[in-house]
């Protein structure tokens, strides 16, 4: 079909944001747009040929639900994580997760430094299980401030996955940077910040491959999220 899907966040950044489900025609104008869940940022890609958007909604305790989206079929999909009850505090398991989809898997990489954490998913059943060692669970996370960002995408030039993840220095402060895992999953690398020439919170949000030339999209936001723009860059690997 012609067009785009995608999805959005509605509010104030607040307890009560909305993701929409969002479809623009070839010229990128607005043609449908829908209240789908509750959810924060969210990060979309696809499996199997259907675009899904991944998310997590707080409550008022602070406990976090995470979720799949289905854009297609406009289908919520509440995840099951092994050993992990829902809602979770959010200490425990974190957000900025990166998916990961790799022939006709899908892995939820849930941290990436200082320890590399990784959940495989059923998107029928929503049922997760760990595919790295969960010993190391406890009662919070350990997240250092290399946070995740885009999906990862495998690049055949350098035979690699290659994502945007965000440094996060302080609430003001964010810097995005490159990160690639080996085919194996078994080497994480993380490079330095990428340097734009904006100031304040830089957040990846996109990843794509054009033409063997790689690209991303970050947000630039200022003075909280009262100003900003979206830039677009090329990725030099």
């Amino acid at each position: 079909s012609s067009g785009y899907i995608g999805a959005t966040r509605t509010g104030i950044a607040g307890l009560n944001d909305v993701l929409d489900i969002i479809h623009y025609d070839n010229d990128f104008n607005l043609q449908y747009r829908k209240p789908i869940t509750n959810g924060e940022d969210p990060r979309t890609f696809v499996f199997n040929e259907i675009p899904y958007a991944l998310t997590w909604s707080p409550n008022s305790e602070l406990l976090f639900t995470y979720k799949l989206i289905d854009l297609k079929n406009e289908k919520v999909i509440k995840l099951e994580i092994e050993s992990v009850k829902s809602p979770s505090p959010i200490g425990l398991l974190g957000k900025n997760w990166v998916p990961l989809v790799t022939g006709n898997q899908l892995y939820l990489i849930v941290t990436i430094h200082p320890k590399f954490r990784i959940l495989k998913c059923d998107v029928d059943t929503g049922k997760c299980i760990w595919k790295s060692p969960i010993e190391d669970l406890k009662k919070e996370l350990d997240v250092s401030i290399n946070r995740g960002g885009t999906p990862l995408i495998f690049h055949k030039g350098s035979g690699l996955y290659i994502g945007l993840g965000h440094r996060t220095y302080n609430h003001y402060n964010h810097k995005s940077f490159l990160y690639t895992l080996t085919h194996d999953y078994k080497i994480l690398r993380i490079e330095e910040d990428f340097i734009t020439g904006k100031n304040e919170v830089e957040d990846p949000s996109s990843i794509y491959e054009h033409d063997g030339k790689v690209f991303c999209c970050i947000n630039n936001l200022r003075g909280g999220i009262k100003e900003g723009e979206v830039g677009l860059y090329q990725i030099i690997l």
